[in-house]
């Protein structure tokens, strides 16, 4: 049990975890910690049992994290999903990944399984341009810093494809729904 630990640029505080090890497989149990404003819980395994072979099997479930603060620490996202800069609010989520690793750690993709959903109850979107425009033109003020409401999206990984199924939400009052 720890209470506070700085890890790269991420304050983590009421860390607990048990560790077991037993014939060539570390599992990870009863894990729990605070960190973006929110709590995140993970259970699983590392198997070495084949040590050329070794694989993962993790859980996690986020409960309350800030999307703001999560932009702000994760490059990645910076990276890949700038409009996120954007948003205010915070989501749950929960995922599963399964993979067998190569003698660096790293995923091997053709065995890499996950799957996951997101939870978010309602974020608002603010000074973000194109809306502004788009409210503009339609003559549609709501647009200009909508909210999102109900967006509830579960994906899975499997044989190297990334699915996503069409969902339903609402941008401000007007319902978005795939065609």
């Amino acid at each position: 049990r720890m209470k506070e630990v700085v890890y790269d640029n991420l304050n983590l505080r009421n860390i607990q975890a048990s560790l077991l090890l037993h014939n060539k497989v570390m599992t990870l149990q009863n894990s729990s910690m605070e960190l973006l404003g929110g709590s995140m819980t993970m259970q699983g395994t590392y198997d070495t049992r084949i040590p050329t072979q070794p694989k993962s099997d993790f859980a996690m479930a986020i409960k309350n994290f800030g999307i703001a603060e999560s932009f702000d620490k994760f490059t990645t996202l910076q990276a890949f999903v700038p409009f996120l800069a954007y948003m205010k609010g915070s989501f749950d989520a929960s995922a599963t990944l399964e993979t067998s690793l190569d003698e660096n750690l790293h995923p091997i993709l053709p065995t890499v399984g996950s799957i996951g959903s997101l939870m978010i109850e309602k974020i608002c979107i603010e000074g973000f341009k194109p809306f502004s425009q788009v409210a503009s033109l339609l003559k549609i003020n709501e647009l200009n810093n909508p909210t999102i409401a109900s967006i509830t999206p579960k994906y899975e990984i499997r044989n190297r494809r990334f699915m996503l199924p069409p969902m339903n939400f609402k941008l401000g009052q007007y319902p978005a729904k795939p065609s």
